[in-house]
């Protein structure tokens, strides 16, 4: 079966992102390892979303919100309701947000550099 792009991206950004760019300890890699896992069995229960067909169009705030209050609700977990359910997920959006910098760079030059000048006349690539 296909990787989708929500389980590659995870498996990269607690194999390479968090220990690697963001040096985090491995207790740290391990907390969020355990909240992703719990995200994956809410939204099989809850969402009726298999851990296999999620995409990261299908992580949302409000399925993030609905989460941490299953965890509230469901699993007793009381940290939920604080920000520390969060931080998990905010990294990850970190991750996301320098990815797609990188991508709109790297589009924004190969475009430059396909474009033709006429009569000395610059053009101008707005991402």
């Amino acid at each position: 079966m296909k990787q989708t792009d929500f389980a590659k991206t995870l498996t990269q950004y607690l194999t390479d992102f968090l220990p690697g760019q963001r040096n985090v300890s491995p207790n740290t890699i391990k907390s969020y390892r355990d909240t992703f896992k719990q995200y994956l069995m809410f939204m099989q229960a809850e969402q009726q979303i298999r851990p296999e067909r999620i995409s990261l169009a299908s992580l949302t705030v409000l399925s993030i919100k609905d989460f941490l209050h299953w965890l509230e609700t469901s699993k007793m977990w009381v940290s939920a309701l604080g920000t520390s359910g969060w931080l998990p997920f905010i990294a990850f959006s970190g991750m996301l947000r320098l990815r797609i910098q990188k991508f709109c760079l790297k589009a924004k030059r190969f475009l430059a550099s396909h474009l033709r000048r006429d009569n000395n006349k610059r053009y101008h690539i707005y991402l």
